[in-house]
């Protein structure tokens, strides 16, 4: 069994992506605390929420700045060329299935 893996082409878009979950995970446990815990102080869900809130923003803001998607804006109006439509096709080969005969085996009625 042969196994292939695939090198990431750029792994610091997988770092600020891990950074940017973290982030998003501190923020709906902070709010989940809130609900669940009413006696632990708002300023510690609080302060758990701006952390989240803060690496939400960096990774998304650093995702941004090492993809650069406006530059590389993809119009799904505009089609790529591929190059597989300038070669004529030739005559397709059709098959024609033959014909079988299904043989019903001799079964002895008992009547």
């Amino acid at each position: 069994m042969t196994t292939s893996r695939k090198k990431l082409s750029n792994p610091l878009t997988l770092i600020l992506a891990l950074i940017a979950g973290f982030g998003l995970i501190l923020m709906c446990l902070s709010l989940g605390i809130g609900v669940v815990l009413s006696e632990v102080t708002g300023t510690v869900i609080a302060g758990l929420f701006v952390v989240g809130l803060i690496l939400l923003v960096f990774g998304i803001g650093g995702w941004f700045v090492a993809v650069q998607p406006h530059r590389h804006f993809d119009d799904i109006n505009v089609p790529k060329d591929i190059a597989h439509h300038d070669e004529p096709h030739g005559e397709h080969d059709i098959v024609v299935a033959e014909e079988t005969h299904i043989v019903e085996p001799d079964v002895p009625s008992h009547s």
